[in-house]
């Protein structure tokens, strides 16, 4: 399965927690690839029209996701690290996911470079859909921001809040508060989901 690079991205979302392994990992299934600190939750679709066929020769790995893969962060970058940084062929802005011997690999680059990874062990993803509501089914606010310009009021609250990485947001509705997971998305020009997630909102400080 072909894997576009910007799923490096999703280390950020990782938890640093040494007690939850596998939120130290990015799941990754046929149809998308997610990460989660069990407090915000970044999911990249999959383009399901990349083929393996047209991933330059390299050593042979099974590319058929029978079920979701775990991968560390360290295994995505030095996948991502050995893609050509301007790729001729757009193909090559993709890793090839898949497994070999019931672990985990990563074929990259021009040459094909492999990067292993370790069986998981028993070691299960959390069904992280089931904390996904429907937003299409209930009465729900949408609000979009400049990432600049968040960012720049993000920097504010983790240098100066007195309450550290908190923002607090307050959009007009009939209902006194948020207590649902938020739904973010980030799109393409042509409205193509480039990534989405939930982020769980914080308690109110009065």
């Amino acid at each position: 399965m072909l894997v576009n690079r910007r799923i490096n991205e999703l280390s950020r979302f990782m938890t640093k927690d040494n007690t939850r392994p596998q939120l130290q990992r990015v799941c990754v299934s046929k149809e998308e690839a997610a990460a989660t600190d069990g407090h915000v939750l970044a999911i990249m679709p999959i383009d399901a029209g990349l083929s393996d066929e047209d991933y330059p020769t390299g050593a042979e790995i099974s590319t058929e996701i029978t079920e979701p893969i775990l991968l560390t962060a360290e295994q995505v970058k030095t996948a991502v690290s050995v893609l050509p940084k301007r790729p001729t062929v757009s193909v090559l802005n993709n890793i090839q996911i898949g497994t070999k011997a019931g672990a985990p690999v990563i074929n990259a680059g021009a040459p094909v470079m492999q990067i292993p990874g370790s069986k998981s062990d028993g070691m299960s993803y959390p069904d992280y859909r089931q904390v996904i509501p429907d937003y299409d089914s209930t009465t729900a606010v949408k609000v979009a921001f400049d990432g600049n310009l968040l960012k720049s009021i993000c920097d504010l609250a983790t240098k100066h809040g007195d309450y550290p990485n908190q923002i607090t947001f307050q959009v007009p509705t009939s209902n006194a508060g948020v207590s649902t997971a938020v739904k973010w998305e980030v799109k393409n020009d042509d409205d193509s989901v480039v990534f989405h997630g939930i982020i769980m909102p914080l308690r109110i400080k009065d």
